[in-house]
């Protein structure tokens, strides 16, 4: 029973986001290179896309997010493959569907944005 997002605005997924980790259950998530704030191409979370888990919320107020590829420690530190994150640090790289016509995550490039509640009920 998990619940996929596919059309998102980023206040509406910050907050929704947010008080699903509050409950104690975990966001999957899809970046890529694009930040959509600034409009330029990086490598700070991925070379193309690449899937992400946000795992909960620190008593600071800090994002638990668990990546599954090795990082640089120049970028993350000591960090390793669990970041401690500001939600701002990611939502630019996060990035909503924007064809409504398939229903698989992955079936094309337009379709595998959006993120997945586990077990929002």
């Amino acid at each position: 029973n998990n619940e996929y997002v596919r059309f998102f605005d980023d206040e509406t997924a910050k907050e929704e986001i947010t008080s699903h980790l509050l409950k104690g259950r975990p966001v999957i998530i899809e970046v890529r290179r694009l930040n959509r704030s600034t409009g330029q191409y990086d490598k700070i979370w991925t070379n193309s896309y690449h899937t992400l888990v946000l795992l909960g919320i620190t008593d600071s107020g800090k994002y638990i997010l668990a990546d599954p590829a090795n990082r640089d420690r120049g970028i993350f530190g000591e960090q390793g493959r669990i970041k401690l994150i500001d939600l701002s640090d990611i939502l630019p790289y996060m990035y909503p569907c924007t064809e409504t016509g398939m229903s698989s995550y992955f079936e094309s490039k337009n379709t595998s944005g959006g993120y997945i509640l586990i077990e929002p009920y």
